[in-house]
């Protein structure tokens, strides 16, 4: 046995070792960077504008709260309440034409406030309440043109208050990153206490923040990483490494309207002020008037944008940013009746202004 192990685990004198040769590997490729997508500014555009109704009922009984579309502008969704009846109306645009959605069942008085939905438009959601006997929150979702109540949504509401409701919602293009914001007033602390969930692409969970801020408006970058919040004279919030962090910034003011760029250096605000952040700082651009301006869009570069509002003097009207200034709108379907919102394609040659009875279509063509 002790010469078979011998014979296995020695070398003969004479025998020579011939050197292994390590086989060349080649280098794996260079890991080349995603493309930067930049944003042109959009050319400069005249608009048309002109009133339509949806496919089901005139736009005329109809209160518009919110409208967003998709980046092509080719789908969308409208959201408010029908002027009879106390239901909740939720319109779908497809083709151009706007239909109502099909929506679960809601309890009586519902109506929508808010409504958000990722770049292309297989993914929304929007928020409201019902008021009837009990006040009701509502959190709707949709998923390949189902729309259903998000329950994950309702119980980190219901976590909080029994009785909280949702009152401002943000979505990345990709869905997979957004913020609930919603709360009650609280009578055993005499204040409003709020909350925050986050959404991470498949459900909501509860999120430390300002227990104390009172939401209707909230901007996040299209990564999720930077965001702003504001809402009723109690300042701001701003968004950083995951966490809301308080702001004493327009905490004279009410914002119900908030944009930036992606690089969180230029931004708007609304509500019953018009103001533009710019180099770190906050400055009004419009005093506080009686005025109400609760619809803002920009593009994406800042280079234009539109405010709707109240009619009235001022840019209550509504107001277009071009040229590094506001520019009065004054057509005549503007000054019907007040309008809460507005949105555009990211070229911005087309969009929709919605208000109380208004579903106007805007068209922009070169001059």
């Amino acid at each position: 046995m002790l010469s078979v192990a011998v014979l296995f685990g020695c070398r003969a004198e004479s025998e020579s070792v011939e050197p292994e040769v390590t086989p060349e590997v080649e280098a794996p490729p260079p890991v080349e960077a995603p493309p930067v997508v930049r944003v042109e500014p959009p050319p400069r555009l005249e608009y048309e504008f002109t009133a339509v109704d949806p496919v089901d009922e005139p736009a005329e009984v109809i209160e518009f709260r919110d409208v967003v579309v998709t980046p092509d502008g080719e789908r969308g969704f409208a959201v408010g309440r029908a002027t009879f009846g106390g239901r909740a109306v939720l319109l779908e645009l497809n083709e151009g034409r706007w239909a109502a959605g099909t929506l679960p069942t809601l309890p009586s008085g519902a109506q929508l406030t808010d409504v958000v939905t990722d770049e292309t438009g297989r993914h929304a959601w929007a928020i409201g309440v019902a008021l009837a006997s009990d006040v009701t929150p509502l959190v709707l979702r949709r998923d390949d043109a189902v729309w259903s109540m998000d329950e994950a949504a309702l119980a980190v509401l219901a976590a909080m208050s029994p009785t909280a409701t949702p009152s401002a919602i943000a979505l990345t293009p990709d869905a997979r990153d957004g913020w609930l914001f919603g709360g009650d007033f609280s009578e055993e602390q005499m204040r409003y206490v709020g909350a925050c969930a986050r959404f991470d692409g498949q459900t909501w969970t509860l999120h430390p923040a300002p227990d104390h801020q009172e939401v209707f408006a909230v901007w996040i970058s299209r990564d999720g990483t930077q965001g702003w919040a504001a809402g009723r004279r109690a300042g701001a919030m701003t968004l950083s490494d995951g966490r809301w962090t308080q702001t004493e910034v327009l905490a004279d003011r009410s914002t119900v309207g908030v944009w930036f760029d992606d690089s969180g250096r230029e931004g708007w605000a609304v509500g019953n002020h018009i103001s533009r952040f710019e180099e770190g700082s906050w400055a009004t651009v419009l005093p506080e008037q009686q005025e109400y301006y609760p619809g803002l869009w920009f593009h994406p570069t800042g280079a234009t944008g539109f405010i709707v509002g109240e009619p009235g003097r001022g840019a209550g009207l509504g107001s277009r940013w071009i040229d590094g200034q506001w520019a009065p709108l004054t057509h005549e379907l503007l000054a019907a009746q007040q309008n809460y919102a507005v949105a555009l394609s990211e070229d911005a040659t087309q969009g929709w202004i919605v208000g109380n009875g208004n579903l106007i279509h805007m068209v922009g063509t070169p001059p």
